[in-house]
């Protein structure tokens, strides 16, 4: 599925600008501030793309509630939900093959190295699909955003950090945004 059908819809959104009474102030302001984050996350691609058009989207659609800043709220639990997830499934993935005594097998790194390696990596998985490579030889590279002129590598073996959709994550904040006000 193409990346821009985020922007298709935030088009109905657009149309309600016009046929509403002129938003306030601060509905403009976090209107505003969604749509840089969403081009930040787009155009730096930090995130995927498809993620920061629908951060652009959401803020179009969205932008306030309760005088609160929903696209903005939005993608800073999203961003700090995804870095909790990442660490607790490399650290479960790591726990595992320690008690297998798997752990780091042929990686000659210093200790504190080893420490940031377990939270943010693990070694790959026969059916993980969407990974990006953290290992060179004997050693961890630690990239913490793919590569864009870089496929992710399904025939990769060794230390890896998994790549998560942010929508999913999105899709939890606001549905909890929503419940909590």
């Amino acid at each position: 599925m193409d990346d821009r059908i985020w922007l298709i819809f935030a088009i109905p959104g657009i149309v309600l600008y016009f046929l509403a009474p002129l938003p306030s102030f601060a509905t403009i302001f976090f209107l505003v501030i969604g749509i840089i984050i969403g081009m930040t996350w787009f155009f730096t691609r930090v995130f995927g793309q498809a993620d920061g058009l629908a951060i652009i989207a959401l803020a179009i659609v969205f932008p306030i509630f309760d005088n609160m800043p929903v696209s903005v709220l939005v993608a800073l639990a999203t961003t700090v939900l995804l870095g909790l997830f990442g660490m607790l499934y490399n650290t479960i993935y790591n726990i595992s093959d320690m008690l297998h005594g798997n752990l780091f097998l042929g990686i000659n790194e210093k200790p504190h190295r080893k420490i940031l390696a377990f939270l943010t990596m693990h070694r790959k998985r026969s059916y993980e699909k969407f990974v990006i490579p953290t290992q060179t030889g004997d050693k961890f590279s630690f990239h913490f955003k793919p590569n864009p002129d870089e496929d992710f590598t399904n025939d990769f073996t060794g230390y890896v950090s998994s790549a998560f959709p942010l929508v999913p994550f999105m899709l939890v904040t606001l549905v909890a945004y929503l419940a909590i006000f």
